[in-house]
C-alpha cells in the first residue's frame, strides 16, 4: 500500500449582466474588436519544487520506514489547467531511493469548490529492506473540497492495478492567525474499501502546521498524530498502532 498527493488550483469565472439591448450590442461590438486584435490566448505554465524532511515515512497512519527518517522530494510543471508532479521517497537509513510517483493531473473550479481529477504511478526501484515484496500500481484518483471555515475535503482513488479497491480521505482544516503567523489546524478520516484485500479505518489524523517566507522560499514545518482502533481488517496483528510525525517542507514557485 502507499501514496501521496499535491494539489494546484487554477480557477476560471464568467459573469455578464447586460441591463439593455443597447449596452448588450456595445458590449458584443467591444468583446468582437479585442478578440480581433488577440486571436491567441497565452498558456499560462508555472512551475517548481519541494522537499519534506520527515522522521518517518508516514501514510494514513501505515509506517513505511520501520520507523528511519526520510527525504522526500518533488518537481512539477503546469500548463494552465493540466499539471505533472514527479515525487521521490528516499530511505536516509538506507541510503535507499526506494519510491518514485508520477502525477498527471486536471483542476477546475466552481465558486467556492476546488476540484481535482489525475492519474497516479507507483514504483519502487529498491524495494528491500522495507518493501521487498511491493509491485508498481496505478491508480484514479478524484479530489475535493470547498473554500468556507472549516475547508471540508474528500479524496477517492481507486487503484485497478495491484490494489484492486478503493481508499478515501476525508479532511477539515481551519486557518488562525497566531502572533502575525497562520496556523492551520486539520483532522483527516481514511477509510479502505478492499485495498490490497484490507477494508476499515487505518487512522484518524490530527495534524498542525505553518508556513513562512524566507527569501524566495516557504518553509512549512508540521507536526501529526495518527490514532487507530481495531476495526475490520485492521486486528490483531493487522492492527495499525498509534504514531507520531515531525516533519519540515522547503517549497519554491515559478
Amino acid at each position: 500500500m502507499k501514496k501521496k498527493i499535491r494539489e494546484t488550483n487554477v480557477s476560471i469565472l464568467f459573469f455578464c449582466i447586460l441591463t439593455n439591448s443597447s449596452m448588450a450590442i456595445a458590449s458584443d461590438s467591444i468583446d468582437a474588436e479585442t478578440d480581433n486584435d488577440n486571436p491567441q490566448t497565452a498558456n499560462s505554465v508555472s512551475y517548481g519544487w519541494d522537499a519534506t524532511l520527515a522522521s518517518k515515512y508516514i501514510w494514513q497512519g501505515f509506517d513505511y520506514s520501520d520507523g528511519g527518517s526520510v527525504l522526500q522530494p518533488e518537481a512539477y510543471l503546469a500548463v494552465n489547467n493540466f499539471s505533472a508532479t514527479v515525487w521521490i521517497n528516499h530511505d536516509i537509513d538506507t541510503n535507499k531511493t526506494d519510491e518514485l510517483d508520477l502525477y498527471l493531473q486536471y483542476d477546475w473550479s466552481l465558486e467556492n469548490y476546488a476540484l481535482s481529477a489525475g492519474y497516479a504511478y507507483y514504483d519502487y526501484p529498491q524495494n528491500e529492506p522495507h518493501r521487498d515484496d511491493w509491485d508498481a500500481s496505478q491508480e484514479l484518483y478524484l479530489d475535493i473540497s470547498v473554500d468556507n471555515k472549516f475547508n471540508p475535503s474528500l479524496s477517492i482513488h481507486y487503484d485497478f492495478d495491484a490494489g484492486e479497491g478503493a481508499y478515501y480521505a476525508l479532511g477539515v482544516s481551519h486557518d488562525y492567525e497566531v502572533a502575525t503567523k497562520n496556523l492551520s489546524l486539520a483532522a483527516n478520516l481514511f477509510y479502505h474499501n478492499n485495498y490490497f484485500d484490507t477494508s476499515g479505518i487505518p487512522s484518524f489524523e490530527i495534524n498542525a502546521s505553518t508556513n513562512f517566507d524566507a527569501g524566495s522560499f516557504t518553509i512549512s514545518p508540521s507536526i501529526s498524530y495518527f490514532h487507530t482502533w481495531e476495526n475490520g481488517d485492521f486486528r490483531g496483528a493487522n492492527a495499525v498502532p498509534d504514531v507520531w510525525l515531525f516533519s519540515v517542507n522547503i517549497a519554491q514557485d515559478y
